[in-house]
C-alpha cells in the first residue's frame, strides 16, 4: 500500500496572485497533446491512487481546453460533491457561490462550506462529512480523531499558526465516495474568506496507521495557506512530510527520503507530476528540513520559513537562497553543508535515513571518471563518488573538468559512515581546478559535485584522482584569492568570495522549485 500525501492547489489560483515563475503557453500541437494526457490522467486517479496536486493546476489552467461533458466526468472523479471542479464551496439552494455560513455566536459549530455530505462527526476544531455509504461512522470517527491529534502537535505543541477562519468555523474534511488512494488539501472562497478544506478518497481513511500520517500531513498543507502562496512549491510538500515525522511516533515518513537519496541529481528546483523520478524527488526533499532542523536551530526553523512568507502576494515566488538567506544565513554556505552533512546522512534520526546513491566509486588510484547519462546533476543537484578507504597512504588529489558556463561546488569529505570528519570544498569557476584531500588513508572519502545554477539542464564533467606524498603539492594551483576550504566535521566553511577558483563566488541565486507507481521505488510500500 502506498503512502500517498498530496496537496491540491486549485483554490489557490482563485486568489488574486501573481503568476508562477515556471509559466508557459503551449503551442496547437503541444494543446493537443496535454488535452489527451491530461484526461488519461484524470481516469487513471480511478481506483489506482495518485498525487492530485499538478493535475488540478494544470486543469484550471488549461480548462478552457476540455468539453462541457469533459469537465463534467472531470469533476465527478475529483470533486464529485460540485457541480464545477473550479466552483467555490458551498453550492447550496439557500446560498450562492461562496456565500457562506454565517458564523455561531459562541464557538465554533459547523463549517463555513455547510453540509457538503449526508453524515457529519464534529470534533473540536473538525467537521467530518460524508455521504451514506461511503464508511462507517467508526471510520470517520478515527480520521477526525487523528486530525485533532495533527492540530494539538502542530498548532498548540509545535507553534503553527492556525487555519484561515479557526475562530468561528470547524474546518471542512469531506471523505468522497471514491478508491483514490490519496487526499488532498485546497480552500475556497467563502463570505470573502479563503479557507482551507481537505478532501480524502475513503479507501485512504482504511489504512490504519498511515490514515494518521496523511491527516497531519494534510493538516499542515492547510496551516501552509494561511501564510503565503510564495514559497516555491517542492517546499509545501517537504515541509507537511517533515511536519508529519514530527506529528505521529512512526517510521513511514523515512520512506520519502528515498525520492531525494535515490536522485540527487535532479535539481533541487523540479517539479513534475508526469515524472516519477522528479515526483519522488520534491517530497524527498523534506530532508533539507531535517537539515534545517538538526543543524539550523530546530524544528521552528521549518516554521519560520513560512513566518518569513508572510505578506508575500506572488505564487512560488520565493526560493531556496530567499528563504534560506531570510533566515540570515549565508546561501552559499548553508548549501555546501548541506550536501556534506548527506554523505554521512548526519541527521539525528541517521538510523532512519537511506545512504546516498553512488554515480562511481573506485578503490584503486589512479581512477577517471565522469558524468553519466541520466544521473549527470542538473541545477542545484548533486552527484556522489566514493573513493574507498584503504587504498594506500598519501594525500588525494582529484582535478576536475566542468562544463565552464556554469559555477560549480566541490566536496571531498571523509566519514566515518555515521557523521562527516572532514571535509575540503571548493568553488569553481572556469570549469577546471585540482584540490586535495590532506592524509587520505583507511576511511572513505566522498567526492560531491554540484553546479550552482538554477537551470534543470544537465551538465557534463570529468575528474582524474591520484594520491600524492603526504605533505606535497596540494594541486589548487591558481585560485584566486582563496583556494580551498578545510573542516573539521563541524561544518563547511564557505563564504562569498573566499573559496573561488577566479574571480568570486557564483552570483547565480537558487529558484527551488500518490500514485501509480507500484514497484518503482524502494521501500514505497507495506
Amino acid at each position: 500500500m502506498f503512502v500517498l500525501l498530496c496537496s491540491l492547489l486549485s483554490g489557490a489560483f482563485a486568489s488574486p496572485l501573481a503568476p508562477s515563475r515556471a509559466s508557459h503557453v503551449p503551442g496547437q500541437t503541444e494543446r493537443a497533446a496535454l488535452h489527451d494526457a491530461l484526461l488519461q490522467r484524470v481516469e487513471d486517479t480511478s481506483g489506482q491512487g495518485g498525487c492530485l496536486t499538478g493535475l488540478v493546476m494544470e486543469l484550471r489552467t488549461n480548462w478552457g481546453l476540455f468539453t462541457s461533458d469533459e469537465r463534467e466526468r472531470m469533476t465527478s472523479v475529483l470533486a464529485p460533491f460540485k457541480a464545477d471542479l473550479f466552483d467555490d464551496l458551498p453550492e447550496r439552494a439557500d446560498a450562492g457561490q461562496g456565500a457562506g455560513v454565517p458564523p455561531p455566536a459562541g464557538d465554533p459549530t459547523t463549517t463555513c462550506f455547510g453540509d457538503q455530505g449526508d453524515n457529519s462527526l464534529i470534533g473540536a476544531h473538525f467537521e467530518v462529512q460524508w455521504d451514506t455509504g461511503t464508511v462507517s461512522q467508526s471510520t470517520a470517527q478515527g480520521f477526525l480523531d487523528d486530525l485533532e491529534v495533527a492540530w494539538t502537535a502542530e498548532v498548540e505543541e509545535q507553534g503553527w499558526k492556525d487555519f484561515a477562519g479557526a475562530d468561528d468555523y470547524l474546518m471542512l474534511v469531506y471523505i468522497e465516495d471514491r478508491n483514490t488512494g490519496g487526499a488532498y488539501t485546497t480552500i475556497s472562497n467563502c463570505g470573502g474568506m479563503y479557507m482551507a478544506y481537505i478532501v480524502a478518497g475513503k479507501d485512504a481513511v482504511s489504512y490504519g496507521t498511515w490514515t494518521d500520517e496523511m491527516a497531519a500531513h494534510e493538516f499542515n498543507h492547510a496551516l501552509q495557506f494561511n501564510y503565503s502562496y510564495a514559497p516555491e512549491f517542492w517546499w509545501w510538500e517537504a515541509t507537511a512530510t517533515y511536519v508529519q515525522s514530527l506529528v505521529r511516533d512512526s517510521t513511514n515518513w523515512a520512506d520519502y527520503l528515498y525520492g531525494y537519496s535515490d536522485a540527487p541529481y535532479i535539481a533541487l528546483g523540479a517539479s513534475s507530476q508526469s515524472d516519477q523520478d522528479v515526483f519522488w524527488h520534491m517530497y524527498g526533499l523534506s530532508i533539507f528540513a531535517h537539515y534545517l532542523a538538526d543543524h539550523q536551530g530546530g524544528q521552528e526553523t521549518v516554521r519560520t520559513t513560512w513566518e518569513n512568507s508572510e505578506g508575500s502576494r506572488g505564487q512560488y515566488t520565493t526560493g531556496g537562497q530567499d528563504m534560506v538567506e531570510a533566515l540570515g544565513l549565508d546561501w552559499l554556505t548553508t548549501y555546501t553543508d548541506f550536501i556534506t552533512k548527506n554523505v554521512a546522512m548526519e541527521y539525528d534520526q541517521h538510523r532512519l535515513f537511506p545512504s546516498i546513491d553512488l554515480v562511481d566509486h573506485t578503490s584503486s588510484f589512479p581512477a577517471s571518471g565522469a558524468g553519466d547519462g541520466k544521473s549527470r546533476p542538473q541545477g542545484y543537484g548533486q552527484n556522489y563518488i566514493r573513493f574507498d578507504g584503504g587504498a594506500g597512504p598519501g594525500d588525494l588529489e582529484v582535478t576536475f573538468h566542468g562544463d565552464a558556463d556554469v559555477d560549480w561546488v566541490l566536496v571531498l569529505a571523509e566519514s566515518d559512515g555515521s557523521a562527516v570528519l572532514t571535509s575540503v570544498s571548493l568553488i569553481v569557476e572556469g570549469g577546471e581546478a585540482s584540490f586535495t584531500f590532506p592524509d587520505y588513508a583507511d576511511r572513505d572519502v566522498y567526492f560531491v559535485v554540484s553546479p550552482l545554477t538554477e537551470s534543470e539542464d544537465k551538465y557534463d564533467y570529468s575528474w582524474e584522482a591520484e594520491l600524492v606524498s603526504a605533505g606535497g603539492d596540494t594541486g589548487v594551483g591558481d585560485t584566486g584569492d582563496g583556494g580551498q576550504h578545510v573542516q573539521d566535521g563541524e561544518g563547511v566553511e564557505v563564504t562569498g568570495c573566499g573559496c573561488a577558483t577566479s574571480s568570486g563566488a557564483p552570483t547565480g541565486a537558487l529558484i527551488l522549485g500518490l500514485l501509480a507507481l507500484a514497484g518503482t521505488r524502494r521501500r514505497a510500500s507495506r
